[in-house]
C-alpha cells in the first residue's frame, strides 16, 4: 500500500457570463383625450406616467476561472505467497487517483475504497488505474447511501 497527497495543481477552467444594461425607470408626460358623453373629444389634459426599470440582456464576457486541487493517490497491490521466504508475482495491483481542492486525505479514502472495490482481490493485466472526482456520479450514490442509512 501506498498513499501520498500531491503538490498543489493549478486548473483553470473557462465560462461565460451574461452581460446585461439597465435602464433606470422615469417619469413621461402623455396627452390624453377627454371626451364628452357622446364620445366626442372636447379637450386633452396631461397625465403623468411612470416607466418602470428595465433590464436587457446585451450579450456574453468569456471569463476565465484558477483555482488549486490535489492529487491523492492510493496504489494498493498483492502478492502471493509461495513459502516462508518468498513472494510470488503481483497478483493484482489498483492505482486510484482521486482530484479535489481539499487536502484532506482522510475524507477521501472512503469514496477511493469504493472506486477500488470491484478490483480488490481480482487477477489484472498489469496495474489498474482509475480515475475519479469529488462529483462523480457513483461517489453521489454512495454518499447519499451513507446519509439515509447513517
Amino acid at each position: 500500500m501506498d498513499a501520498h497527497l500531491s503538490e498543489p495543481l493549478v486548473e483553470s477552467e473557462s465560462y461565460s457570463e451574461p452581460i446585461y444594461t439597465e435602464r433606470g425607470g422615469y417619469m413621461t408626460h402623455v396627452r390624453v383625450p377627454v371626451l364628452n358623453s357622446e364620445g366626442q373629444v372636447v379637450r386633452y389634459a396631461v397625465s403623468n406616467y411612470y416607466v418602470p426599470h428595465r433590464s436587457y440582456h446585451s450579450g456574453w464576457i468569456d471569463q476565465n476561472r484558477q483555482y488549486t486541487v490535489y492529487d491523492k493517490v492510493l496504489r494498493l497491490s498483492a502478492r502471493g505467497i509461495v513459502d516462508e521466504n518468498t513472494l510470488s508475482d503481483e497478483v493484482w495491483a489498483i492505482t486510484i487517483q482521486m482530484r479535489s481542492g481539499s487536502t484532506d486525505y482522510r475524507s477521501s479514502l472512503p469514496y477511493m475504497l469504493v472506486a477500488a472495490g470491484p478490483y480488490i482481490g481480482g487477477h489484472t493485466n498489469g496495474e489498474e488505474v482509475i480515475t475519479i472526482t469529488e462529483d462523480d456520479p457513483d461517489l453521489e450514490a454512495f454518499r447519499a447511501k451513507l446519509a439515509k442509512d447513517g
